[in-house]
C-alpha cells in the first residue's frame, strides 16, 4: 500500500467508489461464508476486523456518493485502526489477550472504584486467560496495555500509523486545521484510492488465513496499479 500522502491513483474518484462497491461486496460475502466456530482466536479476530472495515466503509461509500466529503473522512481512520490490528494479530501471540485487556481496563473507567468493579474486571480477564490457554496451554499473557503504535510494528505498517493513521487523526480530533479546510487538498483526491486499498487489504488477509469464499483478487490489484512486488513492503 502507498502510504505516501502525494500520490494518486490511476483512477478517478467514481471509477474508485465503482471499485469499493464490488469489494465490499465481495467483503460481506467472505464474512458471511464463515462459520465462527470453526476459527481460531486469532482468525476470530481478523474476522471482527474485518466488520469493522466493512461496516466503515459501506459508511464511507453512501457519503461519498453524496459528495459529502468532509464527514467521509471521520471514517477512515476505524479502517486504519482495524487494518493494523489485524495484521498484528496475525503476526504477534499474545497480541489478542494484550489488545481485550487493554479493551476491558478502558471499559473499566466507566464504573465505580470498588471492590465489586475489581471482581467483575478479574472475572471477565480469567475466563479470557482460560479460553487462550484451553486453545493453546503456551499461549503468552501479558497484563499490558497495548498502544496502535506498538501494533503497527508488530503488524509490520508503522508507515500506515505514521502518515496515514496521524493525518486522518487530525479530523477525528477536529483540529484547527482540518476544520478550516487546510488537509482537503492534501486528501481529497486519496480518501476513496486509500478506503479502497485497505478493503483489499482485508479480503487478502480473509483470503490467506481463513477459509472465506473469495475469489482471485488479482484483476482488482491490477486496476489500482498495485505491482506484486508492494506484498514486500510489509503493507500487504
Amino acid at each position: 500500500m502507498n502510504t505516501d500522502m502525494n500520490q494518486a491513483s490511476p483512477l478517478n474518484e467514481n471509477q474508485l467508489l465503482v471499485l469499493l462497491g464490488k469489494l465490499q461486496s465481495l467483503l460481506t460475502d467472505a464474512i458471511n461464508s464463515l462459520d465462527t466456530k470453526k476459527l481460531t482466536p486469532e482468525t476470530r479476530y481478523l474476522t471482527i476486523c474485518a466488520i469493522t472495515v466493512n461496516q466503515a466503509a459501506g459508511g464511507y461509500f453512501v457519503l461519498r456518493e453524496r459528495r459529502q466529503i468532509y464527514p467521509s473522512k471521520f471514517l477512515i481512520r476505524p479502517i486504519i485502526e482495524a487494518t493494523i490490528s489485524a495484521g498484528a494479530v496475525l503476526k504477534k501471540r499474545g497480541f489478542l489477550y494484550r489488545k481485550t485487556y487493554s479493551e476491558i481496563l478502558e471499559e473499566k473507567k466507566n464504573f465505580p472504584k470498588d471492590t465489586k468493579t475489581a471482581a467483575q474486571f478479574e472475572f471477565v480477564l480469567k475466563e479470557l486467560k482460560d479460553f487462550l490457554k484451553k486453545q493453546d496451554p503456551n499461549y503468552p499473557i501479558e497484563n499490558k496495555e497495548v498502544k496502535l503504535r506498538q501494533a503497527s510494528e508488530w503488524a509490520e505498517m508503522v508507515p500506515l500509523y505514521e502518515v496515514a493513521y496521524r493525518a486522518y487523526c487530525r479530523f477525528t480530533h477536529g483540529t484547527i486545521g482540518a476544520a478550516l479546510g487546510q488537509l482537503n487538498e492534501m486528501t481529497d483526491n486519496l480518501d476513496t484510492q486509500f478506503v479502497v486499498q485497505l478493503v483489499l487489504m482485508m479480503l487478502e488477509k480473509l483470503q490467506k488465513n481463513t477459509y472465506a469464499l473469495i475469489p482471485d483478487l488479482e484483476s482488482f490489484r491490477t486496476q489500482l496499479g498495485i505491482q506484486k512486488q508492494t506484498k514486500n513492503c510489509g503493507l500487504w
